[in-house]
């Protein structure tokens, strides 16, 4: 059964390859999970770069075979296979300190959170919080795969907690939280980068949006990883002592209580923060790679 990475790049290809043609790239920079870049590239006969949204992994070398990102008719229709070239460098928002050998090499850069802006922010944000604030989010996919259900147990813990949790759930149906308690403020879409400088921590799913958002901010994160690349990213983040992970979703709320109890105090993961903070912000920016691209044209 082809993945859906896989039927959507079969139906973009064609139209993807005429726009290609005729604007004719001397690079070609894709999504790591888009490889249909890398079949533009060897038919234009043009160098390609990976782009990840966060860890640098590697999808060939874990999936052993491109197949599940790209169908062989996609690659047959266009006189190619599957063998396509490799990308010469994957760029990627990764701090050194969360790399290790298990990692291919790349070229960090600089994080820039931007969540877009959304309108006119709520009052509320703009007047500084009274007490702790604790944002609570799940991005845009997990909620409608699954319920937001699993955070009642975090939920609980925080109404025993003197802090301010803010619930960033968008229009998630949130009915299997059951009543919510009084220093629960329930809020739409609200962007990221403009909520987390005024929280002391985050409880997250572990998207690679909402982590390294974080990560740029120096905000302690309590992750809680549904799927997808998101306990690679939960567990880089514990492994430097900015977060706690926690898998799977304890039926109890003692792991939860002890977690965000960390979060919250842990002098030693809010110091790793900052650092983790002040090394993002001094890595090349995305302007700095410019030459380094060029120079593989």
């Amino acid at each position: 059964m082809p993945s859906p990475f896989a039927k959507v790049a079969d139906l973009m290809t064609d139209e993807t390859i005429r726009i290609a043609r005729d604007f004719r790239p001397t690079l070609v920079i894709y999504p790591r999970l888009h490889v249909l870049g890398r079949l533009v590239a060897d038919l234009l006969g043009v160098p390609v770069v990976a782009h990840s949204p966060g860890l640098p992994l590697d999808p060939e070398a874990r999936l052993g075979s491109l197949e599940w990102l790209l169908l062989p008719s996609t690659c047959e229709r266009q006189g190619r296979t599957l063998e396509l070239t490799r990308p010469a460098a994957q760029i990627h928002p990764t701090p050194p300190s969360m790399l290790s050998d298990a990692f291919p090499p790349g070229w960090s850069t600089r994080y820039v959170p931007f969540n877009g802006s959304g309108g006119a922010l709520p009052s509320w944000l703009l007047q500084p919080p009274t007490r702790p604030r604790v944002c609570v989010t799940l991005g845009s996919v997990v909620p409608g795969m699954g319920g937001v259900g699993f955070l009642k147990h975090v939920v609980e813990a925080l109404a025993e907690r003197d802090v301010e949790a803010v619930l960033a759930l968008g229009g998630a149906d949130l009915q299997a939280l059951g009543p919510l308690p009084a220093n629960v403020r329930v809020t739409g879409w609200v962007p990221l980068n403009e909520l987390l400088p005024s929280c002391s921590a985050i409880v997250h799913h572990g998207g690679a949006g909402t982590t390294w958002t974080a990560l740029a901010l120096g905000i302690p994160q309590l992750i809680l990883p549904q799927g997808a690349d998101q306990p690679d990213n939960a567990e880089a983040a514990q492994r430097r002592g900015v977060a706690v992970s926690i898998t799977p979703v304890p039926e109890t709320r003692e792991p939860i209580e002890a977690a965000l109890d960390r979060v919250l105090k842990d002098g030693e993961m809010r110091a790793a923060a900052r650092a983790v903070q002040e090394e993002i912000a001094g890595l090349p920016s995305p302007h700095d790679l410019i030459e380094r691209l060029a120079a593989l044209t």
